[in-house]
């Protein structure tokens, strides 16, 4: 099973407050439980009609996890992922998507903080170089910055000229 609820597999479950868990298809009942899925995936956390919803933790075979909450089976909400690679977004989910505020930490320790549309960065943004400190304060279109400045670690600030998503010449601001 995927995390988005798709798959009607029987999977293990054990409900709070029961001693075993038992094998299921999509059982419709409201409570607090552990599922492991046929892939290896796990959940603990609410359901609703045997549907994930409010407050739980899915953890994936492959490595990374996902914790906050879900509505309709779907990450929905406030919540952390934490991806295979060890890079972690940690913001708002519309329908298992990042979508509004969130922040982004690659594994070389660099940061985007700023808003998302259907998972990609757009709109207002500041990406923050962890090598030296040097950032870039503007906006995003469909992934790609397209006008903003830029900080240096000495804090001096520069207004870049940004074309197709790369900067072609800058100015002290």
């Amino acid at each position: 099973m995927a995390d988005d609820e798709q798959d009607l597999e029987p999977y293990q479950i054990q409900w709070d407050g029961e001693d075993n868990p038992k094998n299921w298809i999509n059982p419709k009942r409201d409570g607090k439980a552990r599922a492991t899925f046929p892939n290896g995936d796990s959940y603990h956390g609410a359901y609703k009609q045997g549907i994930r919803e409010g407050q739980g933790r899915y953890t994936y075979a492959a490595g990374g996890w996902y914790d906050g909450d879900w509505v309709g089976g779907k990450k929905h909400g406030q919540g952390t992922w934490r991806f295979p690679d060890g890079s972690v977004y940690t913001g708002e989910f519309v329908e298992g998507r990042r979508h509004g505020q969130g922040t982004y930490t690659y594994t070389n320790g660099d940061r985007y903080c700023g808003s998302w549309v259907r998972d990609v960065r757009h709109g207002p943004g500041c990406y923050t170089y962890a090598k030296d400190g040097t950032s870039f304060s503007g906006e995003w279109v469909e992934g790609s910055c397209v006008d903003g400045k830029w900080s240096f670690f000495d804090g001096k600030m520069f207004q870049a000229n940004v074309v197709n998503g790369k900067v072609i010449e800058y100015q002290q601001a």
